[in-house]
This record gives structure tokens, sequence and C-alpha cells, in this order.
């Protein structure tokens, strides 16, 4: 029997709901008894089980803590496994199957169709579980920008897409068109304008810390005057502001006009010409990073263990 015509169906319905604007923009969040699910997280898994109808006898869902989104969409077998003992306790009370164990040490009993990861480094350390997953079998993880060397060049793996929300419809998509442009930086003025105009709009739900094209324009302009070809002169600028060696600059940018720009205010030391520049444009050192081709907030990748 589907799971969801009897545990979850009436969870569902006595669930709190509470709906605002979170990293991936507006969300519904659910919870009772200790127990949580998210309604971004299973609209897009409604959408990934709709256009690739995977196999779902058995999923396991390590680092789960008290997330059980998965049980309200798929109907197999799901496997919780946390170290955290009170949300072990808590899912066991609901029901669920559940271990307390350190995911990277858990080893199923059995193949596996789908491993589930939320901001948990699944392919650096969950060896057991890749060794486990089945043949055609699928890997769903939010966290996958630090683990882009292993998704992009895993000879196992395969990235089949991202799942997200796309801003024009507001309806959850498979993006399978270029997947590998969520790990690559932007190449050309045109395409740091397009993605900038889209995490610059707080609607977007995408509350990162990148540069915008706008910034980095001003930065150019004010270090070399130049108004066009920006992407390449300002990547030359980062180069120059990571090894201290930009040319000095005469920047008159005083202490109250700092600290209005800053949460904590500096009071102890003048900030340098560099520092100053960046404030100017509203930027710090975390912010030199270049927006990639494409961006978004909430999301899954998805990728398919390759046929061997």
């Amino acid at each position: 029997m589907n799971k969801e015509s009897t545990f979850l169906g009436p969870f569902r319905q006595s669930m709190p709901q509470r709906t605002g604007d979170g990293w991936g923009g507006k969300y519904e969040a659910h919870w009772a008894d200790g127990l949580s699910a998210y309604g971004q997280t299973i609209e897009m898994f409604r959408v990934f089980m709709s256009e690739l109808r995977p196999r779902t006898d058995i999923i396991v869902y390590p680092g789960c803590s008290t997330d059980i989104s998965p049980s309200q969409i798929f109907s197999g077998r799901i496997i919780y496994v946390d170290t955290y003992k009170p949300a072990v306790k808590t899912l066991k009370k609901a029901g669920l199957e559940v271990y307390h164990q350190d995911a990277t040490q858990y080893e199923p009993d059995e193949q596996i169709d789908i491993v589930i990861s939320r901001r948990y480094g699944v392919l650096q350390n969950h060896a057991k579980l890749l060794d486990k997953l089945r043949d055609g079998g699928y890997i769903l993880t939010d966290g996958a920008y630090e683990q882009q060397d292993d998704i992009l060049h895993n000879t196992q793996l395969e990235l089949i897409g991202v799942l997200r929300k796309d801003y024009t419809s507001s309806a959850f998509v498979l993006d399978r068109e270029s997947p590998e442009d969520y790990f690559n930086e932007v190449e050309t003025d045109e395409e740091f304008k397009q993605v900038s105009a889209l995490f610059d709009g707080s609607e977007q739900g995408i509350n990162i810390k990148l540069v915008s094209f706008k910034q980095a324009a001003g930065v150019v302009y004010e270090v070399t005057g130049k108004e066009d070809n920006i992407l390449v002169e300002f990547r030359k600028i980062v180069d120059q502001v990571k090894e201290e060696n930009l040319p000095n600059l005469d920047i008159s940018l005083n202490f109250d006009e700092i600290n209005k720009t800053l949460s904590k205010p500096w009071v102890e030391n003048e900030p340098s010409p560099t520092e100053k520049l960046l404030l100017r444009h509203n930027l710090d050192w975390v912010m030199l990073r270049l927006p990639l081709k494409k961006m978004t907030g909430e999301r899954f990748y998805v990728l398919r263990k390759v046929l061997g």
C-alpha cells in the first residue's frame, strides 16, 4: 500500500504551515511532532518522478535530521540515516525506518535506487552508498558546487539535469539543457548582464554574494576608465586585488562613509585604497566571485549512475 495513503495523508493535513521568503524564494514548510517537510523539495521530487520515472524500490536519505520530505512523494522503502539521537527518536516514533549511524559508514543490505543528499558531501563521503547504488540509479544532491570536480569528471556518474524553479512561470522544472553551466562562470559581458539581472532581483530567491555586472562595471571604470570589455578587465583587477598589486588609488572615502556600508563598523584601522574601492561598490573580499552561466535558488542536481 502507498505510504502516503496511510501515514502521510493525515500527517500533511494536520501539519501547521509556514510561508515566507527563504533562500530559495517563496516556500512552504510543514512541521508536526518534531517532523518537518518542505514544499519546494516535495515539488521538485514530484517533477523528478514525472520526468524520469525512476525505480523507487529503495531510497536512502543520509543526514536527514527530521526532514521527511521524501516520504511525502516516494512510495518505496525509504531509509533515513542520521547521527543525531533526538532526530532518530522522532522518526522512529513516527513509524519510519531510521538508523542511528554515521552516514559515511552506513551500508544498506540491498541495492538502492536513489540517494538523497541535502548539503552533505555524498560524493566524497558515501563510497559505500555509491557502491550499492544500482546501475541507472540516481543521486539527488543540493550541495554540489563544492563537489564540482566529482560531478563533472566522475566516470561513474552522469549529470542529467537540475531540478529548480522556473522564475518566469513559477513552475518547478528539470532543466536538462547544458546542466554543466550551473558550474561554469560567465564568459561574456552579455552572459554577465543576463545572469546579473536574475540574481539582482530579490524576488528571484537568489540571495548569494556574487559580483553583479553593474558592480564590476563601476570598479572597472574607476580603476581603468574603460566602459567596455567589462568581464575581462574585471578579472584582471581581481587578480591584482588578490596579489595586492593594484596601482595607487586616491579614493576619498572617509570613516563615516565606510561605517554606513558596514554592519560592524571598522574602528581601529584605516582601510587600504583597495578596500575602499570595494566598499564604494558594495563589495568585499568574499564577493569577488563571478556568477555562473546559470543561477538558481533552491535546487537539486540529478546524477545518474552510468550503466556498467
